[in-house]
């Protein structure tokens, strides 16, 4: 009976005098984890993951700056900020507001420019924004027709900043000016209606002629 005794005091003399250090058991992990070799780095890179995890923590940030202390998400914000500085100050013989107030859906005017053959004429658009404007751009469309080489007969415009060359630092107004600009300077580059570009480049009265007409027939009100 004292052997055994004296066995158990052993056992337990010894477990209690190498006790296991936490340093000890985070090398043993590290020593049996999986190393990572480059293969597996390329492999993450050509699987298009790379791209994913950081279009992510992009969204997230954006996310994360989408509400203020009221809990107001950004694209509301921005929205009601940008109404008020047009119903403060519009811009150049524009107008825009919400229609059946919808802060999503607005409907905009531009007056055509005295000095083109869109004068005396009120051009309707209508503007959608998405649930993540700013950082994506408005889809606006000419409800009113309009003959223009930038302009189509469903209302799509050929215009960069509507596109690829959009900032999240433009705004309603901006936009509505550099469209308007349109109206006397069309883009050269791209005609978004080719016949009419052709027309504009090699026939240009000819061009005034049929854009004076249709301005009449359409937007003089």
């Amino acid at each position: 009976m004292e052997a055994i005794f004296f066995t158990f005091s052993l056992y337990l003399a010894i477990i209690f005098a190498q006790p296991i250090r936490h340093e000890e058991t985070l090398n043993a992990v590290e020593t049996n984890a999986l190393p990572v070799t480059d293969g597996d780095e390329q492999l993450f890179e050509a699987s298009g993951m790379e791209d994913e995890v950081e279009e992510m923590t992009e969204t997230g940030s954006k996310l994360d700056q989408s509400a203020n202390s009221n809990n107001e998400p950004l694209p509301w914000m921005r929205l009601k900020k940008e109404l008020s500085d047009i119903q403060k100050e519009p811009p150049a013989g524009c107008s825009a507001g919400p229609i059946n107030d919808d802060l999503f859906h607005w409907q905009a005017t531009i007056q055509g420019p005295p000095d083109s053959p869109y004068k005396d004429g009120v051009f309707f658009l209508t503007i959608d924004f998405p649930i993540d404007y700013p950082f994506k751009p408005p889809r606006i469309l000419f409800k009113t027709l309009i003959y223009h080489p930038n302009i189509d007969k469903a209302g799509n415009i050929c215009l960069d900043i509507l596109k690829s060359q959009w900032s999240p630092a433009l705004t309603v107004s901006k936009l509505l000016l550099s469209i308007s600009s349109l109206f006397c300077d069309p883009n050269e580059d791209y005609h978004l209606v080719p016949e009419i570009g052709q027309m504009y480049v090699n026939n240009r009265e000819k061009f005034n002629r049929i854009a004076r007409e249709w301005t009449l027939k359409h937007a003089v009100l």
